[in-house]
């Protein structure tokens, strides 16, 4: 990495071997006012809020989109994050399945084919009889992520270790202990033990150690241990939660079991994505500021906000190595990837424009959906940011039939991306804390005092989206409407315990790192 007193390249853009932006100024100055803003972001902070509202009531088909998505994310980390597209074609179905990095995406398509078949065959089989099938069908999924599955597994000890410093009170002995039983357990057996305790008495306790903190979002240590072994069970235990529910959406949902009498599942290929631009050799923070305002908006109450951050965050510097960091290599998130390829030319499964993903939106892709004119469901989403955020190339730049959509859109996503930094320099603030992409997955249980009687229970959403949005994307011209299939939805708990088995993989060797990289996209 170039030191921060090292000169900047150029401004001027430079021809590319792969067929980059060469002297097309116009397409090069688009990206640019893209860039600086979203790096300016970026240093002030990486996440820029609390996970977005969730549907409380998720539609069987959206749910199932959502869980197949997650199935097929099969190791940790950016490269791997999936997102799924139903269409229906006029000879058959197809699931589109894109990963941040495309060449994941193959291997995902062809357990995603296998896996389909055998949830077909368990839910043509009656009820009584569906047991051991969905068991196999479960341990093949948890088998398929076995780098994931021990990743989390070994996440949650360290969690585990830290959770239990504090869990010291005569109290909490039973519940410390309950919790090193996840230290002692097999990866794969970790996560039916997780389903199976998801609503024990003991999660109920950890529920109510949680509730005893008057803000549930509170940093203290404590607290930020209790969350994380929650988040880490949570995923472990959606490992087996998901394919019980595809299960029971496909049986209980006659256009899911239409689509698997006849489908395909394919890939997306791998796109030419843009140059990330070059900055300029003199930047400072002025210049950064003049090219986020309007003309002669640069004002006194600006320039003294900026040169204060500045100072504080040492904007300028940081500016400079980000563009210079070797790692800066824009990629094309899954969903933005699934949403381009049906773009005018696919219709989506009864017409419903909602993409699966692995994990929630990040910060540039929630922008992105909000702003194209496919009018897709705006999916929720982390509210974290990533430089390595880009889209295709466009063959021709500014010339090409493309760029008018591409530039409208990346102009709408700038002004939001400016607005959210000059807030928070002027008002000379930080961003909020760091928090992992996905969710927890599943709610826990406390204990209310309700006339004396601790049986009743109320309900704590641990991922902190209780509120509801059923607003439902328009309809327009580019996709074709309407189904020749009949929707017969209908959702029902998912009650069924697993009973232990005895499962062990050999020790896989990964990067001994205790941070969350579960991402929208590669951490610059």
């Amino acid at each position: 990495m170039r030191t921060s007193t090292e000169k900047m390249p150029s401004p001027k853009p430079k021809p590319s071997p792969n067929g980059g932006s060469g002297s097309d100024v116009k397409y090069f100055k688009l990206w640019r006012r893209f860039y600086e803003p979203l790096v300016m972001l970026k240093i002030l902070g990486s996440t820029r809020g609390e996970h977005s509202p969730k549907t409380q009531q998720q539609s069987p088909v959206h749910r199932f989109l959502d869980n197949l998505a997650y199935l097929v994310d099969h190791d940790k980390g950016g490269p791997t994050t999936s997102a799924i597209g139903l269409e229906d074609a006029p000879q058959r179905f197809n699931f589109w399945i894109a990963s941040n990095e495309p060449k994941q995406s193959l291997k995902s398509a062809a357990f995603l084919t296998s896996f389909l078949r055998d949830v077909r065959a368990v839910a043509d089989e009656p009820i009584g009889k569906r047991a051991s099938l969905q068991e196999k069908v479960t341990h093949r999924c948890i088998d398929f992520a076995k780098q994931r599955v021990k990743k989390e597994a070994k996440m949650l000890a360290k969690d585990v270790s830290k959770c239990t410093r504090y869990l010291t009170s005569p109290e909490c002995i039973e519940l410390s202990q309950w919790l090193k039983r996840f230290q002692e357990t097999e990866p794969p057996e970790s996560c039916y033990l997780a389903y199976r305790e998801r609503d024990s008495l003991m999660m109920r306790q950890l529920s109510r150690l949680l509730q005893a903190s008057s803000d549930i979002s509170a940093t203290d240590s404590q607290t930020v241990a209790m969350k994380d072994v929650v988040h880490r069970l949570g995923r472990l235990a959606h490992h087996v939660r998901a394919p019980h529910q595809i299960i029971e959406d496909v049986s209980n949902h006659t256009g899911l079991r239409n689509v698997l009498d006849e489908f395909q599942v394919h890939s997306i290929a791998a796109q030419a994505v843009i140059d990330r631009p070059q900055a300029e050799s003199s930047i400072d923070i002025d210049s950064i500021m003049r090219r986020m305002l309007p003309s002669n908006g640069f004002d006194a109450r600006h320039k003294e906000a900026a040169h204060t951050m500045n100072r504080l965050h040492h904007i300028v510097t940081r500016f400079k190595e980000a563009y210079n960091n070797k790692n800066f290599s824009p990629s094309i998130h899954a969903e933005i990837q699934i949403l381009e390829h049906f773009w005018g030319k696919r219709q989506f499964f009864e017409d419903d424009r909602y993409i699966g993903c692995s994990k929630p939106a990040c910060y540039c892709c929630h922008l992105y959906m909000q702003h194209h004119p496919a009018r897709c469901a705006v999916p929720q989403t982390s509210c974290n940011v990533y430089l390595n955020w880009g889209l295709r190339k466009l063959p021709k730049g500014s010339h090409d039939a493309e760029y008018t959509r591409q530039r409208d859109i990346l102009n709408e996503m700038t002004k939001s991306i400016r607005k959210d930094a000059l807030d928070q320099i002027l008002r000379k603030t930080t961003a909020s804390p760091w928090h992992p992409d996905s969710q927890t997955g599943f709610t826990l249980r406390a204990p209310s005092e309700a006339g004396g009687q601790a049986e009743a229970m109320r309900m704590v959403d641990l991922d902190l989206a209780t509120d509801s949005d059923d607003s439902q994307p328009e309809s327009i011209g580019c996709y074709a409407s309407g189904s020749r299939h009949s929707s017969v939805a209908s959702m029902s708990d998912d009650s069924k315990r697993s009973g232990r088995r005895k499962l062990s993989w050999p020790v896989i060797e990964d990067s001994d790192s205790d941070s969350d990289s579960s991402s929208g996209g590669a951490v610059l």
